[in-house]
């Protein structure tokens, strides 16, 4: 629990068919299975940045500045949020990435992350269950790799292998006060 007050705004995400995959990415890419995805990413962040905090920071009492605000996400949700964190630093001073779909473009994920400007106050919560480890032969590398481009950026990195851990909605629910406290530690 924290004392204090939260605005938490979620998202819906489309899942017909693999559309997911196409809005959660900031790039294009080839997935195996699926074939060419166009990513959307960048587009959906716009309008998030653009349209919806907006209208939440007008509907509600909040504190607008980057400084207070977060986001957060799951599998292509956590590569968003490490997108969003480091593309957009300039709105979002904290990021979860819970289980990130780190495996989908290696190449230009360590592009994005190595460009992007970083202020030294960005702290990220990032994890992986130690049972969905198996299901991508490099996920272990890519983990390791992208936790040390974040802490060479200068990132206060909160990093963990969650113990038992899944890629599962019961899981990643299970780690709400882990990450929770990572975003809130000593933020105004």
């Amino acid at each position: 629990k924290t004392q204090k007050k939260l605005i938490i705004v979620a998202v819906e995400c489309n899942t017909e068919g693999h559309m997911r995959l196409s809005e959660y990415s900031p790039v294009d890419f080839e997935y195996g299975p699926v074939g060419a995805i166009r990513g959307r990413g960048d587009m959906y962040m716009k309008w998030l940045v653009s349209i919806l905090k907006p209208s939440i920071d007008q509907e509600f009492r909040t504190l607008t500045g980057r400084g207070h605000t977060a986001i957060a996400g799951s599998s292509m949700g956590g590569l968003m949020s490490l997108y969003a964190v480091t593309a957009y630093n300039h709105v979002f001073s904290r990021a979860a990435a819970l289980s990130p779909s780190l495996w989908f473009a290696p190449r230009q994920l360590d592009r994005m992350l190595r460009q992007s400007p970083v202020e030294p106050d960005t702290v990220v919560y990032m994890d992986y269950g130690s049972l969905e480890l198996p299901s991508h032969n490099t996920m272990r590398q890519q983990f390791s790799k992208v936790a040390s481009l974040l802490l060479e950026r200068g990132v206060l990195l909160d990093c963990r292998i969650v113990p038992g851990g899944n890629h599962n909605e019961a899981s990643w629910e299970q780690q709400i006060p882990f990450f929770i406290n990572t975003l809130l530690y000593e933020a105004d």
